[in-house]
C-alpha cells in the first residue's frame, strides 16, 4: 500500500471515529484541525508518489540501453560469424546473407524491446496520473461533502436558536399580557 492510500485510509478511519451530531445518525461532528492536518499530509504525499512513478519511467533509459547492448552483442556475433565465413571461399555469399539477416533480426528485436519498454513506461505514467487525479477528486468530494454537512448543521442550529427565541418572545408577551390583565404589572 502506498503512502497516499495509507493517508486516505487514515481519513476514512478518522471519519469513522467522529461522533454523530446530536439526534442524527448520518451527520458527524468533525474536528476541523485534525481533518485539515490529514489533508495537508495527503497534499505532501502526492508529489512523493509522483516522484516514485517518474523513477519508474526513468528506468526506460536503462531498458533501452540494455536492449541496445544486446543488439550490439548480436551484431558483433554476426560480424564475427561473417568474418569466419568469409575466410571460406565457397560459402562467402552465404555468410554475407546470413550476417545481414542476423543484423536485421537483431535490429528488429532491439526496436521491439525499446518500444515495449517505452509503452510500459507510458502505461505506468498514465496509471500514476489517473490514480493521482482520482485520489484528488475523492479528496475534493470528501471536503465538499464535509463543508455541505457543516453548512446544514449550522443552518439547523441557527433555525433551532431562532425557533427558541421566538418561543421565548411569545412566552414573554403572554406573561406580560396576563400580568396587565390582572393589574400586577
Amino acid at each position: 500500500m502506498n503512502k497516499i492510500e495509507t493517508i486516505i485510509g487514515d481519513i476514512e478511519e478518522f471519519l469513522e471515529n467522529c461522533k454523530f451530531y446530536p439526534l442524527s445518525n448520518n451527520k458527524l461532528v468533525v474536528p476541523k484541525e485534525e481533518l485539515e492536518d490529514l489533508l495537508a499530509e495527503l497534499r505532501i504525499a502526492t508529489p512523493e508518489e509522483i516522484k516514485k512513478y517518474q523513477k519508474i519511467i526513468s528506468n526506460e533509459q536503462a531498458i533501452t540501453t540494455d536492449a541496445k547492448r544486446k543488439a550490439d552483442a548480436m551484431v558483433n556475433e554476426a560480424t564475427q560469424r561473417a568474418n569466419g565465413l568469409v575466410e571460406q571461399n565457397s560459402i562467402t555469399n552465404q555468410a554475407y546473407n546470413k550476417a545481414d539477416e542476423i543484423i536485421a533480426r537483431a535490429q528488429e528485436e532491439a526496436e521491439a524491446i525499446r518500444m515495449e519498454a517505452y509503452n510500459e513506461a507510458e502505461e505506468l505514467r498514465n496509471g500514476a496520473m489517473q490514480y493521482t487525479e482520482g485520489m484528488l477528486q475523492n479528496t475534493q468530494i470528501l471536503i465538499e461533502s464535509t463543508m455541505e454537512e457543516a453548512r446544514i448543521r449550522f443552518e439547523n442550529f441557527y433555525g433551532s436558536l431562532d425557533s427558541t427565541r421566538s418561543t421565548i418572545d411569545a412566552n414573554i408577551n403572554e406573561f406580560r399580557g396576563r400580568n396587565r390583565d390582572s393589574g400586577q404589572y
